[in-house]
């Protein structure tokens, strides 16, 4: 499973939200729990919602390995991270000028993910 977060650059609660848990030192029954912090670090670094080549890279998956910038983050991302893990945690936050209010966002065109709604309050398909 991984958890990840600012994949907008100027999304930072959930980079808090990694560090608390990686401060908990959680202990795994099974399986691993990889934290990715900072998905967008150029957004990160630069104060800013996009990447350096002003594309969102929300808007940008899955990639290419020969796309733009932010096309090839979002590729190695699904390569690296993604495509290892059955289930995700991917934070986001109200930026700057923004307001969100809680939400979870499913596949429900995923068996698995529709049958098993232990604890989800609402769910869409994303």
């Amino acid at each position: 499973m991984f958890v990840s977060a600012a994949v907008h650059g100027d999304e930072l609660n959930g980079i808090e939200i990694i560090s608390r848990l990686i401060a908990e030192n959680l202990k795994l029954q099974c399986g691993t729990l990889i934290y990715v912090p900072m998905v967008n670090v150029y957004g990160v670094l630069n104060q800013s919602r996009y990447m350096p080549d002003r594309r969102d890279l929300n808007r940008c998956f899955p990639g290419s390995k020969k796309g733009s910038l932010a096309g090839r983050l979002a590729h190695t991302f699904l390569e690296s991270i993604v495509s290892h893990c059955d289930y995700g945690i991917d934070l986001h936050t109200g930026a700057i000028h923004r307001s969100n209010l809680p939400q979870i966002r499913a596949n429900l065109e995923d068996e698995e993910t529709k049958t098993s709604r232990r604890g989800v309050c609402s769910a869409s398909v994303a």
